[in-house]
């Protein structure tokens, strides 16, 4: 069946556990491979792509028909994962925070945007700030994520309060000090409200679709994973955006 076919398709494989390189999550495979057979694309680049799977999506993008090049961006690349790049010659790295216009521009064009886990977690810029800034220089967004069912809007989790703040977000999340949100942290030097290490947000449905077209951008691919894991308000859910 051809892959444009699965727009609307609803499926209950969404990976209970988070992923691991062995075990890549099958709804993140079927979006990237959607999107690169729907634009005939041959570069891709994955936002955010260590964490977890250790960089397990951009590989898979490369060795998908026609891709020529793969770009993997996060703010810690291990020797690892380098040296794993001298065996594929299409691999590039670039280590840095993708929120970071200088690191968008050396990003560049590319046919397809990866954004796998990773939107939720933007502030300043904020998650449709990131799409605008990837939206001028690319054809097709990726995005795979929880996404808000908790209400019919997009909210900062952190302003439900502790309380239910914490129900809504995974127990293995870093801790954060909740009488300090403000205090600048050590290694992001900015407030700990706005680290990317976090949860961020609960974006909805409605409003990452609005935000896409918008942008120019039409949903071409659209597969519900069932809930994330054992949270009630967010569903994983997998989108193509493409543009002409």
């Amino acid at each position: 069946m051809a892959l444009g076919r699965l727009l609307g398709r609803r499926t209950d494989d969404g990976d209970p556990q988070p992923a691991r390189p062995s075990r890549l999550q099958p709804i993140k495979l079927r979006a990237l491979e959607a999107a690169v057979e729907q634009t005939k694309a041959t570069t891709f680049a994955d936002l955010g792509a260590m964490w977890v799977v250790e960089g397990g999506y951009t590989l898979h993008g490369l060795s998908l028909p026609g891709i020529e090049t793969g770009t993997l961006v996060d703010t810690n690349i291990p020797t690892g994962m380098r040296q794993k790049a001298a065996s594929h010659p299409g691999l590039r790295l670039l280590e840095g925070n993708f929120g970071d216009t200088e690191v968008a521009q050396r990003v560049g064009p590319v046919d397809v945007v990866v954004l796998n886990d990773v939107l939720l977690h933007q502030v300043n810029p904020d998650w449709d700030d990131v799409l605008r800034l990837y939206a001028p220089n690319t054809r097709a967004f990726v995005v795979v994520q929880p996404q808000w069912i908790g209400g019919n809007e997009t909210v900062r989790l952190l302003d439900l309060g502790e309380e239910d703040y914490l129900a809504n977000v995974p127990p293995e999340q870093i801790e954060i000090d909740f009488d300090n949100l403000h205090e600048i942290h050590p290694k992001y030097k900015r407030p700990v409200r706005d680290i990317h290490e976090i949860w961020q947000w609960g974006i909805t449905d409605a409003d990452l679709k609005r935000t896409a077209a918008d942008l120019g951008f039409r949903l071409t691919y659209w597969e519900h994973g069932g809930q994330w894991r054992m949270l009630e308000r967010f569903d994983n859910i997998a989108y193509v955006f493409t543009r002409d």
